[in-house]
């Protein structure tokens, strides 16, 4: 696992530099294989899903968060140094509150804590 990958695409999301953490992760991405490869595709949905969220595409940005999660919630054996636990909670209530037709306004973006 691409530990310094990881935590670069992190840091990148943390400062809401969502595409430049999607482009990192993507290329981690490509280099993995069986557990790594869907956890670090989880990675890349996530940070889609917030670039979509953040130019105002809702509805991409409901299912990318969506699927997202669900694949990050059962990867769980996956040793990547990062802490999702939060991010994951706060994803989940955002698509749950837009899948109810809840507008997304002005948002506090969440974080990814390292390990």
């Amino acid at each position: 696992m691409n530990r310094v990958g990881l935590r670069a695409g992190a840091t990148a999301f943390n400062s809401r530099y969502f595409h430049k953490a999607h482009e990192i992760w993507e290329e981690i991405w490509n280099d993995s294989v069986g557990d790594e490869k869907r956890f670090v595709g989880g990675l890349v949905q996530l940070a889609a899903g917030y670039l979509k969220l953040a130019i105002g595409q809702q509805n991409g940005a409901r299912k990318l968060l969506k699927s997202a999660c669900g694949v990050l919630s059962s990867s769980g054996n996956v040793d990547s140094g990062l802490n999702l636990s939060s991010l994951i909670d706060f994803s989940e209530a955002l698509f749950r509150s837009m899948e109810g037709g809840g507008k997304r306004g002005e948002i506090e973006y969440p974080k990814i804590s390292k390990v």
